[in-house]
């Protein structure tokens, strides 16, 4: 499988950040979280995460589109629904919403000619049996075509995106859960019919199928 970060390649002349981290209990949908794209009323930091929202996630490449391959899935982690959580090595993950194009103020940063903002709410908790620490982060998470291509999720530096935010990059303690939109840029032509979470291996472990009339 082809690394989701390598190289260097700034996006729209952005950095992908950090960005702060809603935590929580994973009964809970973690504080500030959104009804819809333009709801909530953002993230709260937490040591516990080890996540600082004002540094840079680390240099290197944001990811590029490519193709995927998702017949290494399990049956019971394909075509799941929207709502529908997968739990994978103590990471319970559930895609919550879709919005096309992600609705986004005039200061946000431009996806390119050609392209749009596709955007996709995440919930992500991690088990609070577990001795470990979880890592999480939007390139996690990608836009799938009908031809196959991956689109992979960034977190550009600016303001004017839903909140809250999924993290761009960061960790989970045991017991703390993080929600929020990630930002998706797509080619306008593109047909969409799924996102998926892939590992930090960058082997995609979930399929969530995107209904037709999602958008």
């Amino acid at each position: 499988m082809r690394s989701l970060r390598r190289g260097i390649r700034p996006l729209l002349a952005v950095t992908a950040v950090a960005v702060a981290v809603s935590a929580a209990s994973c009964d809970a949908d973690a504080p500030g979280e959104s009804d819809g794209p333009g709801g909530g009323s953002g993230s709260s930091f937490d040591p516990q995460l080890g996540v600082d929202p004002t540094a840079p996630v680390e240099e290197g490449e944001l990811p590029e589109p490519g193709p995927t391959d998702l017949a290494q899935l399990d049956d019971d982690a394909r075509g799941l629904a929207l709502g529908d959580e997968h739990v994978v090595g103590g990471n319970h993950a559930t895609l919550l919403e879709v919005r096309r194009p992600l609705p986004s103020s005039v200061d946000a940063p431009r996806p390119g000619p050609g392209h749009e903002w596709a955007g996709a709410r995440v919930r992500t908790c991690f088990e609070s049996d577990l001795d470990r620490q979880l890592e999480i982060g939007s390139y996690l998470f990608s836009a799938v075509s009908e031809d196959s291509i991956s689109y992979p999720g960034v977190q550009p530096e600016a303001a004017g995106w839903p909140v809250p935010q999924y993290p761009g990059y960061g960790r989970l303690a045991p017991g703390q859960c993080t929600s929020g939109w990630i930002a998706i840029p797509v080619p306008v032509d593109a047909t969409l019919t799924s996102i998926v979470q892939s590992a930090v291996t960058t082997d995609p472990v979930s399929e969530w199928t995107i209904p037709g009339d999602a958008w």
